[in-house]
């Protein structure tokens, strides 16, 4: 009896350490998937600058702020505008940085979340950043 406790005890054990060894193993971004995200903001930066907002709007996945946001971007002149942004952070198929949008004397700052889908980085959400 004390031999089959044991025994049942053990192969409980085995089973959540096992089942939890897999909790500690997280999917990292790879180098070129990084590279891909820093092009990506790049051309986004390029497009707007040209006053092309269809790459933006095609980057953004649909949800309900991102279609209203799709909608103010047609109504904004970014060639008149600086675009700064930080360095990426990467979080498993996520990442985020800070967007900066300087019209002349006046700085409005964003914190955008990127995610990778289908190995192709898409905005997650582009929110206002508040002081």
């Amino acid at each position: 009896m004390l031999l089959m406790k044991r025994i049942f005890i053990f192969i409980i054990t085995s089973v959540f350490i096992i089942g939890c060894s897999n909790i500690g193993k997280k999917e990292e971004v790879t180098l070129e998937e990084k590279a891909a995200l820093i092009i990506f903001i790049e051309e986004i930066k390029s497009s707007l600058k040209n006053g092309e907002t269809t790459f933006l709007e095609q980057s953004l996945i649909s949800n309900m702020g991102n279609n209203f946001l799709k909608e103010e971007i047609q109504n904004i002149d970014f060639s008149k505008i600086n675009i700064f942004n930080s360095k990426p952070e990467f979080l498993k198929n996520k990442a985020m940085n800070v967007v900066a949008l300087n019209i002349q004397t006046t700085t409005i700052y964003f914190d955008v979340e990127y995610v990778l889908k289908n190995k192709k980085w898409k905005i997650n959400k582009f929110k206002e950043r508040r002081k």
